[in-house]
């Protein structure tokens, strides 16, 4: 399948900004208020640390100069709003590229959003959004990200919460129990003489020489995902300089010593933990037992530390989920209130789906749909007609046809998505499908997906 990828970087607005990196605004409510909205440079991190402490307590001095020391990271990736000279409002713009079922497009990250307590109310991070979104976009990003703990401020600008941010939580010395006698082989099967035994594996802590291996399987699990951040070998480097964890688990195949050439495809497995938390866990899909082993040595550990309950994060579809639920815990994709909720928010649905029109395909055919086959939208009152054919899907302007779905932008962003099936979509009214052979069709082609965004990614440095 041809992949979507960002190539370069460029700056929206460079070509406009003066010499005080100011950034043309349409924005009169800023001008009313005697603001301006400009870019940072490097002599503006003291301050920027220095207010954004005083708004939320955080980052530390250590994750601020991890972010500056991001292979993407620019000064003007910071957007600023200036009471005179000083800063009364600030959102960072962080650049990544994601995979999408095959595909990987750019993304962005909107991280950090501040406004001062006297400038509360008066629309700063409404112009923050937007500008934040007009250099995104110029930047070729398909959709944006941001984590808060204040999720109801950001529907009214259409950000929509992310589906499928899943997590389990157990008490450690119960998914102890769990999980060996998940191991245990049932009392029922019969072994015979030809069958092969998977051997045990060894379970240690990670050595810096082995980031390759950690790369490569990360990236096999990572290419047919959905959301999944595409890490490239600088980025791998910098998350793990980052520090954002406590410990990292290999599982390998093997002995546990291993010479540099045999680290790659000996190790089948990784665990990240920070402070209780399986942030990542990834296997080789030949050892699918290496999930159970590192969720044992991590609890393991976690007993002896006195860690107490062990949270593990994953997709929906991670069979780890089960283990935590029959050691009798629990398991939601709701935020708990210490922790932050994710949010998405697709800038042009409609070219987005135009991008997505390959994977479309491969759906259709997978589903066994009858081609051609036509599906027509009418997005915010504009007709749309999505045609499959037996060589592709295009996306076309001006028909119809007698099968469509009504629809806004930000209901036909969440079925791109895919974080709810098109059943609860249509109950809620965010989709009205025209005949039943509509919503028949667009559940092969838009199915319910496991979407979701790696926290390991948004862990800060814990130094």
């Amino acid at each position: 399948m041809t992949s979507t990828i960002m190539s370069g970087r460029s700056y929206a607005f460079s070509h406009l900004r003066t010499r005080d990196n100011a950034l043309p605004t349409l924005d009169e409510n800023l001008r009313k208020l005697g603001l301006s909205l400009t870019t940072a440079n490097p002599g503006d991190h003291p301050a920027i640390l220095s207010f954004l402490q005083s708004i939320h307590y955080q980052p530390t001095a250590a994750e601020f100069l991890a972010q500056t020391d991001h292979p993407l990271y620019e000064p003007t990736d910071r957007l600023l709003i200036r009471n005179r000279t000083q800063i009364v409002g600030h959102l960072q713009i962080a650049r990544r590229e994601m995979h999408f079922g095959g595909l990987r497009f750019p993304t962005a990250c909107f991280c950090d959003m501040a406004i001062a307590r006297p400038f509360r109310g008066k629309g700063l991070g409404t112009a923050l959004l937007a500008e934040a979104e007009r250099q995104a976009t110029a930047d070729s990003a398909v959709l944006a990200t941001l984590w808060t703990k204040r999720p109801q401020e950001y529907s009214q600008h259409q950000w929509l919460p992310c589906g499928g941010q899943t997590h389990s939580i157990a008490r450690t010395r119960d998914i102890m129990s769990s999980a060996h006698a998940a191991a245990q082989p049932q009392q029922t099967s019969i072994t015979l003489p030809t069958d092969e035994v998977a051997s045990e594996l060894n379970i240690r802590l990670w050595r810096h020489v082995e980031e390759d291996a950690l790369v490569r399987l990360r990236e096999f699990r990572s290419a047919h995902s959905f959301g999944w951040t595409a890490r490239s070998a600088d980025y791998w480097r910098w998350l793990i300089s980052r520090r954002g964890y406590d410990r990292i688990y290999v599982a390998i195949d093997g002995p546990a010593k291993l010479d540099l050439d045999e680290s790659v495809t000996s190790i089948v497995g990784y665990a990240v933990m920070r402070e209780g938390r399986i942030l990542e866990l990834v296997t080789s899909p030949e050892r699918p037992d290496a999930g159970l082993q590192l969720l044992t040595r991590a609890c393991g550990d976690a007993m002896e530390r006195d860690v107490d309950p062990v949270r593990f994060e994953g997709p929906a579809d991670e069979p780890l989920h089960s283990i935590l639920l029959s050691a009798g815990g629990s398991m939601s994709d709701d935020a708990s209130p210490e922790d932050s909720t994710a949010l998405v928010k697709v800038f042009d649905p409609l070219a987005f789906l135009s991008q997505l029109a390959p994977l479309i395909h491969l759906r259709a055919k997978a589903a066994g749909v009858t081609l051609p086959s036509e599906l027509g939208l009418l997005v915010d009152g504009e007709k749309h007609q999505l045609v499959v054919s037996r060589r592709s899907a295009r996306l076309g302007r001006g028909k119809l046809g007698r099968s469509y779905l009504t629809c806004s932008k930000v209901g036909l962003s969440q079925l791109l998505l895919g974080g709810r099936p098109l059943s609860d979509l249509v109950s809620q009214d965010w989709i009205q499908p025209s005949t039943r052979i509509a919503e028949q069709l667009a559940t092969a082609l838009f199915p319910r997906l496991a979407f979701w965004l790696p926290p390991f990614d948004e862990s800060p440095s814990l130094t």
